[in-house]
């Protein structure tokens, strides 16, 4: 029993070391093409039978990617249960609709200092990804965005004065503009990082090694 309950923390280990590898920088090209792993973010959302489909949150994912080089920033990629669209709503009396994402740095609950604010919205008959400060001013940078089976973001890391690699707390909503209820992820409170892929991968060493040590000593 002994034999079989180590083997199961080795393969336990090996398994865990293995999914941190998975990391691999998004493609902002509006497809999940299976890129979306390794996340810090990973939530879902419930198919609620008072929002049309197409405004409707299924997945909400991010990756932080810090490696010192250009594609350095944070990933958002989200996932509606129809086809993402910032065309008006079909009701009467309906606005343009916008994604609002806020990441919360300082994770006081509250956007200030640090915290960034992400909107996705039409500006002029135009697809617009703006970027804001806690205090609510333009951040100067050139994030990307793509619309079409996903909607993907990239928020280059030169876009944060403090760069969350501490780990975050965020929140998305999908307001669609219309009588009907708008879209929140998570419903209530806020979405919190799990450990960065790095961690994971120097915890999965650890784990390997120790459970190693164990089986030689059971051996002994």
């Amino acid at each position: 029993m002994k034999k079989l309950y180590l083997m199961a923390m080795v393969v336990s280990a090996i398994l865990l070391a293995g999914n941190a590898f998975a990391i691999t920088t998004a493609n902002i090209d509006g497809a999940d093409t299976g890129e979306w792993t390794s996340l810090i973010i990973s939530a879902t959302d419930p198919n609620e039978a008072g929002l049309n489909d197409n405004y409707d949150i299924f997945k909400l994912g991010m990756i932080l990617e810090n490696n010192g080089d250009a594609n350095d920033g944070l990933y958002i990629g989200i996932d509606l249960f129809g086809t993402p669209t910032l065309g008006n709503y079909p009701e009467a009396g309906s606005t343009t609709p916008f994604y609002q994402t806020l990441i919360d740095i300082n994770m006081n609950g509250i956007i200030d200092g640090n915290d960034r604010e992400i909107f996705f919205k039409k500006v002029g008959g135009v697809n617009t990804l703006t970027v804001l400060d806690g205090a609510g001013n333009p951040v100067a940078g050139t994030p990307q965005w793509a619309m079409g089976s996903v909607i993907e973001w990239f928020i280059p890391a030169s876009m944060f004065s403090s760069f969350p690699v501490g780990g975050f707390q965020t929140w998305t909503k999908m307001d669609n503009g219309a009588i009907a209820a708008e879209d929140l992820v998570p419903d209530s409170g806020w979405n919190t990082t799990i450990p960065e892929p790095s961690s994971m991968l120097l915890l999965g060493i650890g784990l390997i090694g120790f459970a190693g040590r164990m089986v030689k000593k059971f051996k002994v």
